[in-house]
């Protein structure tokens, strides 16, 4: 008798799987989202929201905080400005007192 072949269809390409040893940490591909929490005082009132993010700074704050406080709007303060220049805009939006903090 003859060796039985699997079949193979045409154009398939020759693939070999990966073995478990050569899989990646979920970690080194997957971004991990943390909860943020940020609030502020917008004309006097406090508000607060929440954010995941892979990273945050005093300057996402700032950006965040305008864009939740303005939502509908183009004054918002772009992400990419500096921390100065969004302190500064952030209060003649009468955006104030900005803290954020890792939610838990």
């Amino acid at each position: 008798m003859g060796r039985v072949h699997s079949a193979k269809k045409l154009n398939e390409p020759d693939i070999e799987p990966l073995s478990i040893t050569e899989l990646r940490p979920k970690e080194e591909y997957m971004s991990k989202l943390v909860p943020y929490a940020v609030h502020y005082m917008f004309d006097g009132v406090r508000q607060h929201f929440f954010k995941l993010a892979e990273q945050f700074s005093d300057v996402e704050a700032i950006h965040s905080a305008s864009a939740h406080a303005y939502p509908d709007s183009d004054r918002q303060i772009a992400a990419h400005a500096n921390l100065e220049t969004a302190r500064i805009k952030a209060q003649q939006l009468g955006i104030t007192h900005i803290r954020w903090n890792e939610a838990i």
